[in-house]
This record gives C-alpha cells, sequence and structure tokens, in this order.
C-alpha cells in the first residue's frame, strides 16, 4: 500500500520535485572506493610521464593526455567504474611499466620547478574531478552514492568541496612566505556577488534546492568569501591551532548536540531576523569553521612541504 502511495506521489510530483528527489537522501558510500576514483589521476599522471619522454609535442601529446586524464576520470566517475574504469586504469599500468624499461636522455628538473608542478598538478586535476561530477550528477550515468550525502558518510563530491579548500590554502600568500598581506574588500566582494548571482538565479528558474547541503539561501561562493578572511582572523600557517578548531567543533557537534540541532531544528524562527537567517542557512554558516581548519591545516601543509622544503617534489 506504501509502494502504491509513493508510485502516486511521484505520478503528481513537479518536475523540480523529481529533481530534487534524485539527489536527496543518500548516505554516500565507501571511502575505499573514493580513493579509487581519485586514483585515476594518480595513475594517469604516471602513465602521462612515462610516454612522455618518448613522443614529440603535437597531436601525439594531445592523443596522450586524453588517454591518461578525461577517459579515465570519466569512466572512473559513472556507472562503469568496476565494469570498464578498473580495467582501464590497470593497462595504464602495465603500460606505464612497459614505457619505463624504454631509456632516453631525461634534463634534470630543479627542485624548486618539481615543486611547483605538485601543487599545479593537485589543483588541475582537483578541477577536472570536480568539473566531470558537477556536470554528470544530474545523469543516471553518475552512480546516487557519489552525491553529496544529507548527514553522514562519505562520497566523491564532499571531497571535491573540502578539496577547494585546501587548494586555495596551498597556494595562500602567507603559505608562500608572503607577510603583511589582507584581504582586499574587492575580492570579497566580487566573490559574494557570484553567490548573490547563483542565489538570484537558482530562485528565478526554480532550481532544485538540497537545503540540508548549505541552507536555504546559503551556497559555496559564500563559503569562499569567508575563507578570503580567515588568514586576517587567525594566526598562521599553524598546525596547532587548526586541529584544535577541529577537536572543538567535533566535541561542539557530539559531545553539545551541536549535529543533532544542525539536523532536526526547524527552520523557522520568530526571533530577530538574523536569528531567522542563521536558522535557515545553519549548514552553510557553521560549516564554515571546518572549512577554515581545513583551510588553514592546508596553509600549513604547503609551507612546510612545498613553498620552504627546496627539496620536495
Amino acid at each position: 500500500m506504501s509502494l502504491r502511495i509513493s508510485s502516486i506521489a511521484l505520478v503528481m510530483a513537479s518536475p523540480r520535485e523529481l529533481k530534487e528527489a534524485f539527489v536527496t537522501g543518500y548516505e554516500g558510500g565507501s571511502p575505499y572506493e573514493i580513493l579509487l576514483i581519485i586514483s585515476s589521476v594518480a595513475i594517469g599522471l604516471i602513465f602521462y610521464q612515462s610516454f612522455s619522454r618518448l613522443i614529440d609535442h603535437g597531436w601525439e601529446e594531445i592523443m596522450l593526455e586524453a588517454l591518461a586524464f578525461p577517459i579515465p576520470i570519466i569512466l572512473c566517475q559513472s556507472v562503469y567504474l568496476y565494469e570498464s574504469g578498473v580495467s582501464y586504469l590497470v593497462i595504464l599500468l602495465v603500460c606505464s611499466f612497459l614505457a619505463l624499461t624504454i631509456r632516453v636522455p631525461v634534463e634534470s628538473t630543479a627542485a624548486s620547478k618539481r615543486q611547483k608542478d605538485a601543487v599545479t598538478i593537485y589543483r588541475s586535476s582537483m578541477m577536472l574531478l570536480t568539473f566531470v561530477a558537477i556536470l554528470a550528477v544530474d545523469f543516471k550515468v553518475f552512480p546516487r552514492r557519489f552525491v553529496k550525502t544529507e548527514t553522514h558518510g562519505y562520497s566523491l563530491m564532499d571531497v571535491g568541496a573540502a578539496s577547494f579548500v585546501v587548494a586555495a590554502g596551498f597556494v595562500s600568500p602567507r603559505a608562500r612566505g608572503k607577510k603583511g598581506i589582507s584581504a582586499k574588500p574587492s575580492r570579497i566582494l566580487s566573490v559574494m556577488a557570484m553567490g548573490m548571482i547563483r542565489l538570484a538565479t537558482h530562485k528565478g528558474i526554480e532550481y532544485q534546492e538540497h537545503a540540508s547541503e548549505y541552507g536555504i539561501h546559503w551556497n559555496f561562493f559564500f563559503t569562499l568569501a569567508f575563507l578570503i578572511l580567515v588568514p586576517s582572523l587567525f594566526p598562521g600557517p599553524s598546525f596547532v591551532l587548526p586541529v584544535m578548531i577541529m577537536f572543538t567543533y567535533q566535541y561542539a557537534l557530539i559531545a553539545e548536540g551541536v549535529q543533532e540541532w544542525i539536523v532536526e531544528a526547524s527552520r523557522e524562527t520568530q526571533g530577530p531576523l538574523y536569528e531567522q537567517l542563521f536558522a535557515a542557512n545553519r549548514e552553510g554558516i557553521l560549516g564554515c569553521v571546518g572549512f577554515s581548519a581545513l583551510y588553514l591545516m592546508g596553509e600549513f601543509v604547503a609551507k612546510t612541504c612545498f613553498w620552504d622544503n627546496p627539496h620536495t617534489y
């Protein structure tokens, strides 16, 4: 009987409600599966570096890049992950091993160049993974366990949002040793403007909303705008400070009932406007605490392992 009622409800639902149902109510998948998908970038890089020594620049390099990066990334972020994606990664590894057995003269690369390459590769691969996920999320070829989780769990798209923040910390002025640089109001206003445009367009076209992600009005652009202020609000780069923020916030979530309040509390309140806005957007606003810790940790890791270490590669 309940199944029949659910079927009738789906038939009577609007296109927007159907789209919201399609991306709502998931708890992710296995963290090992996420590592497998992300490994497609590392394996593709090994394959590319192994064969780039043996070919000339031009159409051959374009073909090599296509085989090494877009194809495995797309395969691994689809329902064909185990059917074709894993096999493709194995083939890339085998071919890479065979290519490495061919010796050719290789010019030495300075350590400073190698460390910059590492940061560039991380940021570009993260962007490519994210673009594929965003474009594919509305289609059935993108497994539902990869979409953002509702209340808990592991998902590929959650990793993507956190990776953007970590990447921002990697290349922050403080991580690169620049001092006395404060947040520019123009940068904050420009990112806020993008957030307002996104909010207005989504409301205007009645695009599906996932309120448990960031709230009713909040979106990731507003989070990025807040992160521009983080260097002005917290000292760094530091290892202790982001760890303290993480532990304190996690304690508040579990021991003080903040997580339960975030998940179950009503979004409507009779208090002042700022209380109404906070209740409606609590996920996005409180999420800035965790993202701040990730940003600060990214600064520390990059300064320690990349920018201040000439032997990193």
